[in-house]
């Protein structure tokens, strides 16, 4: 549902709290980076995400679209509807998690080349996190960040 940003451009280090509930459209949306879809659900769309749609941006919202035509709305995490499918019991809803839920660490880079630029995003939204090369090698590694460093 969150992530963290960092903008090779301007040497910025962000946290991006999501889609804001507040936004009646996209409210509860999960964010692509970090989607996990079942085979289940995979197979129920022919395993075509976005269809034959001819587009390279707004893929959250095509994939939010196409979810929410066979019935998977976004809901707030916890209230997934269960199934018995005859060979198991399956949660049924678009849900998400936020990284601090799990410990986790979610990085989205941003360089000259984007399907999303930074300036995208609503920065209402954002929190500076205090950016350093140590900071970044807890969460990714040493050797991601040297990477980095040469794009």
């Amino acid at each position: 549902m969150d992530m963290q940003i960092l903008d090779l451009e301007k040497t910025r280090f962000m946290h991006w709290h999501g889609y804001s509930v507040s936004d009646k459209v996209r409210t509860w949306e999960t964010i692509g980076l970090g989607r996990c879809l079942s085979r289940k659900l995979l197979d129920k769309v022919g395993f075509s995400i976005w269809g034959e749609e001819s587009i390279n941006r707004g893929l959250d919202g095509l994939m939010t679209r196409k979810l929410a035509s066979i019935g998977m709305i976004p809901l707030p995490y916890g209230e997934e509807v269960w199934a018995d499918l005859g060979d198991g019991i399956y949660a049924f809803g678009h849900t998400g998690i936020y990284t601090s839920d799990i410990d986790g660490f979610a990085l989205d880079v941003k360089s000259t080349e984007n399907i999303t630029p930074f300036e995208n995003y609503h920065t209402s939204q954002f929190e500076e996190i205090e950016f350093t090369e140590k900071r970044l090698s807890s969460f990714i590694g040493g050797a991601a960040v040297e990477k980095l460093r040469n794009m």
